[in-house]
């Protein structure tokens, strides 16, 4: 199974006033890479190349685009040969204080919520020559692991939002140049 089986590049998004879109195939679970006859490399330059072409975007979860598989990259710097390839990741620990940010997602454009998530994340994945690596990191690249993570389980960041919150619409605020 190759990345073009998939009829990629279009990023699944949900509608606005549908929070807990159960009928979504962003709901299901994504299954494990593992015994799987899958191009991982296609995949992941997929999920690489439509990552980049979104200015705002720092992760993508394979399941977002159509692929039901635990597979993701995440991308906080922009920079197309950087970044970190996750397959089949586990999260081993999160420690640290809950800090919270506010987060948006690519299924969801032009809205964001506030998420409270761990600092200090521990995952265990596989990389493309299927060794299993250890990474440990923090701070933003942790809350975009861990948004990616919910995405592979069926979660949206708005399912971690505390009190019956929900997501709210961005509001871009217009320049008034020469007004006085």
């Amino acid at each position: 199974m190759n990345a073009s089986n998939f009829g990629l590049n279009k990023i699944i998004t949900v509608a606005p006033h549908d929070w807990c879109c159960s009928s979504s195939q962003l709901r299901h679970i994504s299954k494990p890479v593992s015994g799987e006859n899958l191009d991982l490399c296609a995949i992941v330059n997929e999920l690489r190349s439509v990552l980049q072409t979104i200015k705002y975007g720092a992760g993508l979860s394979a399941v977002q685009i159509g692929i039901p598989f635990r597979i993701a990259v995440v991308n906080i710097t922009k920079q197309s040969d950087k970044g970190i390839i996750l397959i089949d990741p586990v999260l081993v620990a999160a420690t640290g204080r809950l800090t919270a940010r506010s987060e948006g997602c690519l299924s969801l454009p032009n809205y964001k919520g506030k998420v409270r998530r761990r600092e200090n994340i521990v995952v265990k994945t596989f990389n493309l020559d299927g060794q299993e690596i250890t990474i440990k990191t923090n701070g933003y690249e942790a809350a975009v692991i861990q948004h990616e993570l919910d995405h592979m389980g069926g979660l949206f960041y708005w399912d971690r939002m505390e009190n019956g919150q929900r997501p709210e619409p961005i509001v871009v605020k217009k320049s008034h140049e020469g007004q006085i």
